[in-house]
């Protein structure tokens, strides 16, 4: 019993590290409205589970970047939040890790997204079926605050 409460303490460990990227960095929520996003606009296309696998794993492989980066910014800022050009390297090495991470997602994204005909039939469902661009004006309107409004409320100790 004793390793199934340490199993679900750890869990729980995580859990609380995600809620605190979602709730604190930014790029964290731009990340993930992509990913979301990502995972919407397959039904439009005729990805093999193979392509499928691929575009998981580039998200998640930002998603997973961005924690890592977080994570050493917040470790350096612990070590010192005085200017020092060596945390600085740190902080920037990590960053630069994000933004590799990013852009091999992207172009594996546009290689699989920018196809004419998963193109034409996501325009092709939103002339045939108008009524879902207030869905999707809604989502990027929800999606802005979602990145740029959201807070995660301090907690008064």
């Amino acid at each position: 019993m004793t390793n199934l409460k340490s199993l679900m303490k750890s869990f729980m460990y995580a859990f609380e590290g995600l809620k605190h990227c979602i709730g604190n960095q930014r790029n964290f929520r731009i990340h993930t409205l992509a990913g979301i996003t990502i995972i919407l606009l397959t039904p439009f296309y005729n990805f093999s589970r193979v392509e499928l696998t691929v575009l998981l794993l580039v998200v998640a492989g930002v998603m997973v970047a961005e924690i890592f980066n977080t994570a050493i910014e917040m470790t350096m800022d612990k070590i010192s939040l005085e200017i020092d050009p060596e945390i600085k390297i740190v902080k920037d090495i990590a960053a630069a890790g994000v933004l590799m991470t990013a852009f091999v997602a992207v172009t594996v994204g546009a290689t699989f997204f920018l196809e004419k005909e998963g193109l034409s039939s996501i325009i092709d469902f939103f002339v045939e079926n108008p009524f879902y661009i207030a869905f999707a004006v809604l989502y990027a309107i929800l999606g802005y605050l979602f990145v740029f409004k959201f807070k995660k409320k301090k907690e008064n100790k």
